[in-house]
């Protein structure tokens, strides 16, 4: 399983955060790309895993062929931001 996340800043308010998982449709898929490239900068922090920020992202057919295969999910946030993606 591969996962990627995007975090958000934190809420303020003490009010739990409501996430919505659902099937990944066609139309995220630019956004599936921008939670790539977000997590790789994630990376440069541990000198270990800095490869990985400059390891290239899944081309847009990639993530195309995943979904068409019904193998990515993803989380969006309540307020409709994509925060997260799974591919199995």
């Amino acid at each position: 399983m591969y996962l990627a996340l995007h975090y958000l800043n934190r809420s303020q308010s003490r009010r739990p955060i409501m996430y919505t998982i659902r099937n990944t449709k066609d139309s995220d898929i630019i956004s599936l790309i921008e939670i790539e490239k977000s997590v790789a900068k994630a990376f440069l922090e541990d000198p270990d895993l800095a490869w990985i920020a400059n390891s290239s992202v899944q081309t847009i057919d990639g993530h195309r062929k995943t979904i068409i295969n019904g193998y990515s999910i993803l989380a969006a946030h309540e307020s409709g931001q994509l925060v997260s993606f799974f591919k199995c």
